[in-house]
């Protein structure tokens, strides 16, 4: 994998190249998936999830690269920090064969996956990693009807959890909704409050965050 990259990105112009990961599941030796990492909407698609890159799928140029990986993000670091980098246009290199494999024992139940529903540290991490782009995309005129959309339902995602899991960002996450309310319908602000609402004083009500 890196002798590819490295050779391809050695030969060419490109701030980065790029490749797919197999999804492969374990028990029954079969890849499942591949990701998706080309697009003509590279932003809003990565923002949205419609293109990953990971960790291991770029291999970026060092001269391109001014930011390292934001240590207060967790869950979302690879997310973070190759988004922080694409919002420069970087002249991508797409190698289509996938050169990784992603080992998956159990379909639908990853570390990822189980950590982000219930663990602490990683909720807000993930809270943290998506208001960082928010206002990102923001100051830089990049949040359309979509985006915003994908990023409200996130919040609320994340909101939900850390009201089951009775963790105090709960309150931040509220708040936050309340203050950037364009990032939701006002049926959708209307069930956060009421939900938000019903669950801390009643304990019951999350539901509505659904």
């Amino acid at each position: 994998m890196l002798r590819t990259k490295y050779e391809a990105i050695k030969k060419s112009t490109a701030d980065v190249v790029v490749s797919p990961l197999d999804h492969f599941y374990i028990k029954r030796g079969e890849v499942l998936k591949q990701n998706e990492i080309y697009s003509e909407t590279l932003i809003k698609d990565y923002v949205i999830g419609n293109v990953t890159w990971y960790s291991s799928g770029p291999l970026w140029r060092r001269s391109f690269i001014k930011e390292g990986f934001d240590e207060s993000i967790q869950t979302l670091d690879d997310y973070d920090f190759n988004l922080r980098h694409i919002y420069n246009n970087p002249k991508v290199e797409y190698h289509f064969e996938p050169l990784q494999r992603y080992n998956k024992y159990k379909v639908g139940e990853t570390l990822s996956s189980k950590s982000r529903l219930g663990n602490e540290r990683q909720i807000i991490s993930g809270y943290s990693a998506y208001k960082k782009h928010y206002f990102i995309l923001k100051d830089k005129g990049l949040l359309n009807t979509e985006i915003k959309e994908w990023l409200g339902n996130r919040f609320i995602y994340i909101l939900r959890a850390s009201l089951v899991n009775k963790y105090f960002v709960s309150t931040d996450i509220f708040k936050f909704l309340v203050g950037n309310r364009s990032l939701l319908s006002t049926e959708k602000l209307m069930k956060v409050l009421a939900g938000f609402i019903s669950f801390k004083f009643f304990n019951k009500g999350y539901i509505l965050l659904s």
